[in-house]
């Protein structure tokens, strides 16, 4: 009874001393993994990337729209923390009072109706005003796009080898090509609607034949390649919600291309560790209003933005 009683004591503890040692390979491997990825950041900023290969693709997300429909705690709709009252108000007065807030237009509903009189053009006017005001939203400072130009010849001056891809016009890769970088042989291939999966997965395998150090897949969704094994590294031409430096999926590296103007960036350590970055535009203390009556606008949507906040206050 003794021997029996201690070998299950010894199965026990072996059983333990097992389910450490996984447990601290997979931690080990999670933190070496953000280790490395570190490790490559500090060397990016260092400038010293040697033995690096460097992926860099332009920017092909549109950016979304500003849309009135979120709710503040007072059930108001706002867009971005700015009411909609705000800016209804802001382009009433900037058309001379002669615009009925949107919300009442013509409803019928303790609204004004259109008695006639009005002759429609400021109606266009503040069309014409909440656009740009939207635009100014998007974009409030004047930006110089990142060209990818620039930053292939600023990741050469680090000594890095440099891979060029156009996610602009992914349809050149769609038969499929091997591109050599340094010492590197990359078998890229696109994917679209139209693919059937037995077409991806024979173009996987011809470049498995051919023995290239990586897969790479440039697509318009993710999800068509849900069911392909052995692709190294996928460049999302749209937003698929990824972690801005990439996630690992499957063994498989994923990333979105940024938005227009910014430019995409794979580094690819010498140990072969995959991350993502994206190079932003550089923004001027310019605004770029296009006209004298939107700046006029956006000090008076902060004006009634400002009344709001005293009056919750109070």
């Amino acid at each position: 009874m003794q021997n029996r009683s201690r070998e299950k004591i010894a199965l026990v503890v072996f059983s333990a001393l097992i389910l450490l040692g996984f447990g601290g390979l997979i931690g080990y491997l999670a933190v070496g993994h953000s280790w490395n990825v570190a490790a490559s950041n500090i060397d990016d900023a260092a400038g010293s990337m040697e033995g690096y290969t460097v992926i860099v693709y332009p920017g092909t997300v549109e950016p979304l729209p500003i849309k009135l429909t979120k709710k503040n705690k007072n059930g108001a709709e706002t867009a971005d923390g700015i009411s909609r009252a705000a800016i209804e108000n802001a382009i009433t007065g900037a058309v001379g009072g002669g615009v009925e807030p949107i919300g009442e237009r013509g409803s019928g509903e303790g609204g004004a109706a259109d008695d006639g009189d009005n002759d429609g053009d400021g109606d266009t006017n503040a069309s014409a005003l909440l656009d740009a005001f939207n635009a100014e939203l998007a974009l409030p400072e004047e930006i110089t796009p990142t060209d990818t130009s620039e930053v292939q010849l600023n990741y050469r001056e680090k000594k890095a080898a440099v891979l060029a891809l156009d996610s602009e016009n992914p349809r050149r890769y769609h038969e499929g090509t091997i591109l050599k970088v340094g010492n590197q042989r990359f078998g890229v291939f696109s994917v679209g609607e139209d693919d059937y999966l037995y077409q991806i997965v024979q173009k996987v395998n011809y470049f498995k034949d051919y023995k290239v150090d990586f897969i790479v897949v440039i697509t318009s969704s993710a999800e068509l390649l849900k069911d392909v094994k052995g692709i190294d590294i996928v460049i999302s031409t749209q937003a698929e919600g990824f972690f801005v430096m990439g996630e690992t999926k499957n063994n498989t590296f994923y990333v979105s291309t940024p938005k227009i103007d910014s430019v995409g960036v794979i580094l690819i350590s010498p140990s072969k560790v995959v991350s993502a970055k994206t190079i932003t535009p550089k923004k001027e203390d310019q605004d770029i209003f296009p006209s004298n009556e939107v700046q006029d606008l956006k000090t008076q949507v902060g004006e009634v933005q400002a009344g709001e906040a005293r009056a919750d206050e109070a």
